[in-house]
C-alpha cells in the first residue's frame, strides 16, 4: 500500500483553483497577451533604437512568448508567478535600456573577459560564483542588482590584507 501524500500549500493552491476553473468553467489567473505586449511597447524609453535598434523583434518575441504561454498548460501557481515576473522583467529591460542611454559612456567599456556563471539547480553554480566574487579584482553584481537592474554599484576595494578573514590560519 502506498504511503499517504502530505500536499503542500502549493498543491493545495493548485487543486483548489483547478476545481474551482472545472466546477464553473471559467481560468482564474488568466494570462493577458495584450497586456504584456502593449507594455512591451510602452516601457521601451525614449532614444532607445538609437542604442538598441529597431525594437520589432522585441515587440514580436514579447507576442509569441505571451500567447503560447496562454495556451501552455500552466498551473495556477505557475500562471500567478508568470502574472507577477513577466510585467517586472519588462521593467527591468527598460531600466537597464534607460540607465545606457543616460550613461552612453557605458557603451564604449571594454569587458576584457567576462566570466557568467549559469547553472541548473544543486549543479554547485552559486559556489562557483561566490567563489569567484571573492577575487579582489573583479566585480560580481549583487543579487539585488541583477533582480531590481538598479545603477550599478562602483568596482570593489582592494581587500585588506590584515583583516583575520584573509590571515593564513596555523
Amino acid at each position: 500500500m502506498p504511503a499517504p501524500k502530505f500536499y503542500t500549500h502549493i498543491e493545495l493552491l493548485n487543486a483548489f483553483v483547478n476545481g474551482v476553473e472545472s466546477l464553473f468553467g471559467v481560468k482564474l489567473l488568466p494570462l493577458e497577451p495584450a497586456k504584456y505586449i502593449e507594455l512591451s511597447k510602452t516601457e521601451t524609453p525614449k532614444g532607445a533604437e538609437a542604442y538598441f535598434g529597431p525594437q520589432d523583434e522585441f515587440i514580436k518575441g514579447t507576442k509569441l512568448a505571451s500567447l503560447d504561454l496562454e495556451r501552455a498548460p500552466t498551473s495556477p501557481v505557475g500562471r500567478m508567478i508568470l502574472r507577477f515576473m513577466i510585467p517586472r522583467l519588462i521593467a527591468a529591460r527598460k531600466n537597464v535600456m534607460q540607465y545606457i542611454i543616460d550613461n552612453p559612456a557605458i557603451a564604449k567599456i571594454k569587458l576584457e573577459s567576462p566570466v557568467i556563471v549559469l547553472g541548473l539547480p544543486r549543479t554547485g553554480s552559486t559556489l562557483m560564483y561566490h567563489l569567484l566574487a571573492e577575487d579582489p579584482n573583479t566585480r560580481a553584481p549583487h543579487f539585488w542588482e541583477m533582480y531590481h537592474s538598479s545603477d550599478p554599484m562602483p568596482p570593489a576595494k582592494k581587500y585588506d590584507a590584515s583583516f583575520t578573514k584573509f590571515k593564513n590560519k596555523k
